[in-house]
């Protein structure tokens, strides 16, 4: 992939809306992050209000928190990804509200179509446990990718800088410099924005709250060299754009414990007694709902947005799991009255599905 600095960005894709669950399929596999969750189909999400919009027309995703469960049973949630992929360009999503709190384990990330994880590479754009305030930014590769630290690249603080993921490593991981990058401090300032370019000269990501978003954004003429520094730079110079990432998928999911929330739930001095039995209280999961305003993807000038279509179930495994397969039958769409962080049953109306 080339650099093509001289050319404008032009949105290319855009989910937002009623329309927002289109061109998205939804996991239903075993959680490879070994959560407590449950990640159930289409229908099933719709049907239970997992998947849902507002009464003013924002999409949501959010996990069951009216049902009361043992502790230690996997609780219904949502895994989507694309069916669009991707070879670079410039994604930016707008959300209004992000889950958060004990147990709970968002993210908005790009993982690779084809092959074996991480042969064809993964980017953790939004991540986060708990009740953190600092978004994590990681990217996932074999061996081979390392992390730049040169000074003036970024604003974030470092985490890890080996990005080799093919022997049990975590990748190369970035913390926002941002105390109100995730979790409640975000959704206070009325959610906000996060961006990332990809291309050949690297991974660049950035983020805003609301009251802060560049007005390129806001006007949909982005400009990613009026920015300033990104608070997360993977550069080219110490990692491979081309060998490292291929055709990705967007994937948003809400996890609960599992291998990050779970296995350093203890270490939190604000979360009572164990992740499964915390999460069995539906209560406590009240938070753990996403709302997305929309996600754009731009490309330069007049390269096509879209490589390929994401038509076939692929033997492809990751950090975060398995790409899911399209499904055999469409879903109905549904409105869903569903408050904005509590709800415990929605009204449906049925409308045909767009693929």
């Amino acid at each position: 992939m080339e650099e093509r600095n001289q050319l404008s960005w032009q949105k290319a894709v855009e989910y937002s809306g009623y329309n927002f669950f289109s061109d998205w399929d939804f996991f239903t596999g075993q959680d490879p992050s070994h959560g407590l969750v449950n990640y159930t189909d289409a229908t099933t999400a719709f049907d239970d209000g997992l998947a849902f919009w507002t009464n003013t027309g924002v999409p949501g995703i959010q996990v069951d928190h009216w049902t009361k469960l043992p502790s230690g049973t996997p609780r219904n949630s949502v895994r989507m990804n694309t069916r669009d992929i991707f070879s670079g360009g410039l994604f930016i999503i707008d959300l209004q509200v992000m889950p958060f709190g004990c147990g709970v384990w968002p993210a908005f990330w790009t993982l690779g179509y084809e092959g074996s994880w991480p042969d064809n590479g993964e980017i953790d754009i939004l991540e986060g446990i708990m009740s953190n305030n600092n978004n994590q930014m990681t990217i996932h590769t074999t061996a081979g990718c390392q992390l730049d630290q040169s000074p003036g690249l970024f604003t974030g603080t470092v985490g890890n800088t080996n990005c080799d993921s093919s022997s049990g490593g975590t990748g190369c991981s970035i913390i926002s410099d941002s105390t109100s990058s995730y979790g409640q401090p975000f959704n206070n300032d009325g959610g906000g924005v996060f961006a990332m370019k990809w291309d050949g000269s690297g991974i660049s990501i950035w983020n805003w709250n609301r009251w802060d978003i560049p007005q390129d954004i806001t006007n949909q003429n982005p400009d990613p060299t009026t920015w300033g520094l990104p608070a997360a730079e993977f550069s080219g110079n110490s990692c491979d754009m081309g060998r490292y990432f291929q055709a990705q998928v967007l994937i948003l999911n809400i996890d609960l414990c599992g291998d990050w929330a779970g296995g350093v739930y203890s270490t939190y001095s604000y979360c009572p007694g164990t992740c499964a039995d915390f999460i069995a209280k539906p209560s406590n999961l009240d938070t753990a709902v996403m709302l997305i305003n929309y996600i754009r993807v731009y490309q330069q000038g007049a390269t096509s947005p879209v490589s390929a279509q994401a038509d076939k179930t692929n033997n492809l495994t990751g950090a975060g799991g398995a790409v899911a397969g399209p499904s055999s039958a469409h879903p109905s769409f549904h409105f869903s009255f569903i408050p904005l962080i509590i709800a415990s049953f929605s009204f449906l109306l049925s409308m045909a599905f767009l693929a």
